[in-house]
């Protein structure tokens, strides 16, 4: 029998809120058993995954390469890299601390420039293998576009699809997510989308979107100018909009989770969203970077593991200004979130810090997995929940596993994406290997990790609060 967390709340909250039941089912990192990894193909398309301004994706396609070579990964994966799309076979994972060592994927198909042009959008973002759906006939790859720095925060679309032979893509759209912005904290502003491309649960959207399964978003640097301060996933479904909807049009769209922009709030709402039990810095930072993640379930567990970097600059005051305008700023519970705005250096002391311009620093950087619980997204679904009252349940910091430190401190997670028929989780430290050392171009390493069948990882042992009490 599944276990509930009975948690009893003051009468003065309402009869509606007597209580919260928090399902037992959540997935952690003890669910997860790292298998080692493997390389990309060695040629230019491959390299520097996730620079600053080049996102990139995973996503699995079950029947890419259906007998996976008998080494017991079939499928593919399609990679995206600025605008390079590829589809990729599986090679077996290799656990080793020589790259050498490591198995090399082949290279299945690959082009550039699949997305339609919309406007100003100068940013490829992601792409999402899904099966046909609604009155399609064959399966799709949606893809995604944004306009990287948009100072103005100009509302755009940002969806697409094409077909997933990439020698004839016959690409469509693009189209805006939800009806036109009203003002940058709407959750429909086109600097909320147009990055990160998610695939989820059908059942779970039939029951709770209204059958929309593909969540989209974008996590723009510092909560900008339309951006949100913590990451997005906004559940569209375009193949209910039309085979294929207009170009142009406006998709119906379900904002789970969305925060304000930075740029026209004032006061602690920076603060929303946590990265609760995080081993350096709960709270939002204005350098996190999320960059995909994926629908994970296994056995009666279940999560979305979003994966990116945080920064863990908590607002101590370690950098100095070293010129006008340079230094420390901000901190919890204060109106401005902690940063280093500076030169690098002196102003901002860590290892990504420009030393031409300045810019919002809050380093150290770290690599994390953040799990997302779908049964609050669920609540939010039907209206008892707002999405900016979404946090991330647990935080995990991978390289614990992984064999290789980040060539140059920038320390990202570039994409995920997850075979659900066998269990196996695929994730891309962007900038692990770099052939030669020094300032040589950087290549991804592409990370497996295997979802435990039977549900026997743990949650980790917390302190329970004293209205807390358990039910069956």
């Amino acid at each position: 029998m599944k276990l509930k967390y009975l948690l009893l709340l003051p009468a003065a909250l309402g009869s509606s809120l007597s209580h919260i039941d928090v399902m037992a089912d959540r997935l952690y990192p003890s669910d997860l058993t790292y298998l080692g990894a493997f390389l990309v193909p060695q040629t230019d398309a491959y390299a520097g995954m996730a620079a600053i301004d080049g996102p990139s994706s995973l996503s699995y396609r079950p029947d890419g390469d259906p007998t996976g070579n008998g080494d017991g990964f079939p499928g593919s994966l399609f990679l995206s890299n600025h605008d390079f799309v590829a589809e990729i076979k599986i090679p077996a994972p290799v656990k080793s601390t020589n790259f050498s060592s490591l198995n090399t994927a082949q290279q299945i198909q690959a082009t550039s420039g699949i997305a339609v042009n919309s406007g100003a959008n100068d940013r490829f973002g992601a792409v999402a293998y899904m099966p046909a759906k609604g009155a399609q006939t064959s399966a799709k790859l949606y893809w995604s576009s944004f306009e990287y720095y948009n100072v103005a925060g100009r509302d755009y679309p940002c969806i697409g699809w094409s077909e997933i032979n990439l020698a004839a893509a016959n690409s469509k759209g693009s189209w805006h997510v939800g009806p036109p912005a009203s003002d940058w904290n709407s959750p429909y502003h086109g600097m909320k989308c147009g990055d990160y491309l998610i695939p989820i649960d059908q059942a779970w959207a039939d029951q709770y979107t209204g059958g929309k399964s593909l969540l989209v978003g974008r996590y723009r640097e510092a909560g900008a100018a339309g951006g949100s301060m913590g990451p997005v996933l906004t559940a569209i479904a375009p193949w209910k909009d039309g085979n294929p909807p207009a170009n142009g049009s406006n998709l119906s769209a379900l904002p789970l989770m969305s925060f304000n922009s930075i740029s026209s709030s004032s006061g602690t709402n920076w603060m929303e969203f946590r990265l609760l039990n995080d081993p350096d810095y709960s709270y939002y930072s204005a350098g996190d970077h999320w960059h995909g993640g994926a629908w994970v379930a296994r056995g009666n567990k279940k999560a979305i593991i979003l994966v990116g970097r945080h920064a863990t600059y908590s607002g101590a005051p370690l950098c100095p200004a070293g010129q006008a305008g340079g230094g420390c700023g901000g901190g919890v519970g204060t109106n401005t979130p902690p940063y280093c705005y500076g030169d690098g250096g002196m102003d901002c002391p860590w290892g990504i810090a420009v030393t031409n311009s300045h810019g919002y620093h809050t380093g150290p950087y770290r690599p994390r997995f953040i799990f997302i619980d779908s049964d609050e997204l669920a609540l939010v679904a039907q209206g008892s929940r707002t999405p900016t009252s979404i946090d991330a349940y647990y935080s995990f910091d991978p390289s614990v596993n992984w064999p290789w430190a980040d060539s140059d401190n920038y320390n990202d997670v570039a994409g995920a994406a997850y075979d659900s028929v066998n269990g196996y989780f695929y994730v891309a430290q962007a900038n692990a290997y770099r052939p030669g050392g020094g300032s040589n171009t950087p290549w991804p390493v592409i990370h497996v990790y295997k979802v435990n069948d039977s549900g026997a990882g743990s949650a980790p042992v917390m302190n329970a609060p004293s209205n807390l009490k358990i039910v069956q």
